[in-house]
């Protein structure tokens, strides 16, 4: 239950941030740009599962939620993208938004591009960052690059990590579903 622990970590921050005006004002800023309390923003979030590999190219990572309310976990979403959209219309923040349909769902995508990227000949700098997000009927997906989010969508649940022997065993062994967390990493597929 991810969204019980980030709401007390907000209602934390909101707290010690009374101590200073200034940073009081920055949080009342953005809480009202975004149309939410900062609680609020968080408190549709379940149980989630953060994910890193590499697909053999490239590293991919994201987030997979379980909301506990799909409307909000849209409602909210959808206002951090509309917020992001804003930042469109100043052509050099480097910010795009674009839309494209995935396994039947629509997935945003929100680029930075460093419009003042001058990055060093022969080092691979990174000179700017995608992250997609979408909303199913009982999962809200947030993928940091642009192959997560597609990956998730279109991925066979034979495929998944619940149906890999190993990891079903390890889990089965060593303790119940109802962990509080359970952490995986695949030390075969990392060597490789």
């Amino acid at each position: 239950n991810l969204g019980a622990a980030l709401t007390s970590l907000t209602e934390a921050i909101k707290a010690a941030a009374q101590e200073d005006p200034m940073v009081a004002e920055q949080i009342a800023t953005a809480e009202s740009a975004l149309g939410a309390d900062l609680t609020e923003m968080v408190s549709w979030i379940g149980d989630g599962a953060l994910v890193a590999g590499w697909d053999g190219s490239e590293p991919y990572a994201g987030v997979v939620i379980v909301p506990t309310d799909v409307d909000a976990a849209d409602r909210r979403l959808g206002q951090l993208v509309t917020f992001a959209g804003l930042a469109t219309t100043d052509p050099s923040s480097g910010i795009t938004v674009d839309e494209t349909e995935v396994a039947g769902q629509t997935v945003t995508t929100i680029r930075w591009q460093d419009p003042n990227a001058a990055g060093m000949e022969g080092m691979p700098v990174p000179t700017g960052i995608s992250v997609q997000v979408t909303v199913t009927d009982d999962r809200a997906i947030i993928g940091l690059g642009e192959s997560f989010v597609g990956r998730v969508l279109t991925l066979e649940g034979t495929d998944s990590l619940a149906a890999q022997p190993r990891y079903a065993d390890a889990v089965a062994e060593l303790g119940p579903t109802s962990n509080a967390g359970v952490a995986w990493m695949d030390l075969a597929g990392t060597r490789t």
